[in-house]
């Protein structure tokens, strides 16, 4: 399907550009402060937690204030991450 192929792309630039420790990697930013943080990894959480599914990324270090790039799939329209 044309979102599995889109899926394996993402997938593979993100490898790409953020791996073996996006933490670590000079094209990674920190969240601006420690309520942007918990709101975004909120935002990740409600989204899993109510059916979609992470494809790459989705690890939050709260205290460094990063969340790797995150690529979901089967989101719940009306959820917050869709707004």
């Amino acid at each position: 399907s044309q979102c599995a192929a889109l899926t394996h792309v993402l997938q593979a630039r993100m490898a790409k550009m953020y791996c073996p420790d996006p933490a670590a990697s000079p094209a990674m930013a920190r969240l601006l402060d420690d309520r942007n943080m918990a709101r975004v990894n909120a935002l990740v959480t409600e989204a899993q937690e109510t059916g979609a599914a992470v494809q790459a990324g989705g690890q939050a270090d709260i205290a460094a204030r990063i969340l790797t790039p995150t690529l979901l799939v089967q989101t719940t329209p009306g959820k917050k991450i869709g707004d």
